[in-house]
This record gives structure tokens, C-alpha cells and sequence, in this order.
């Protein structure tokens, strides 16, 4: 099943891995590494706590 949860987590992971890559083919160092980094970090925080917040505060139920 695709939901908004799967999506964001697959688009996180495929930005680390374009991030290795980046870094083992073209050298991506510094600057250019961190926004990549960033960049995978809030679409896994999206995947996880965005889903959270709306079941919790604004459903007012458990995430299941």
C-alpha cells in the first residue's frame, strides 16, 4: 500500500543514496553534502512525526 508515509520515506532514503553517490562519482563534499543531507533529513522527519502530528493533534487518535 502507497500512502503519504511510504512515499516520504522512499523519497528520504533516495536522496541518501544520491547523496553516496554524489560523493563517491563527483566528490560532493561540504556545503553541496550538508543540503543533501538536510534535504533527506526532513522528508524521513515529514514521514514520520508529519504523520503523527495529524493523527495525535489533529484526528485526536492513536497512530495505528
Amino acid at each position: 500500500r502507497l500512502n503519504h508515509k511510504t512515499v516520504f520515506a522512499l523519497m528520504g532514503w533516495a536522496v541518501f543514496a544520491a547523496l553516496l553517490v554524489g560523493r563517491h562519482w563527483r566528490g560532493w563534499r561540504g556545503r553541496k553534502a550538508t543540503r543533501w543531507l538536510y534535504a533527506g533529513a526532513v522528508l524521513l522527519l515529514l514521514a514520520y512525526v508529519g504523520s503523527r502530528f495529524v493523527f495525535e493533534v489533529l484526528l485526536d487518535r492513536p497512530p495505528t
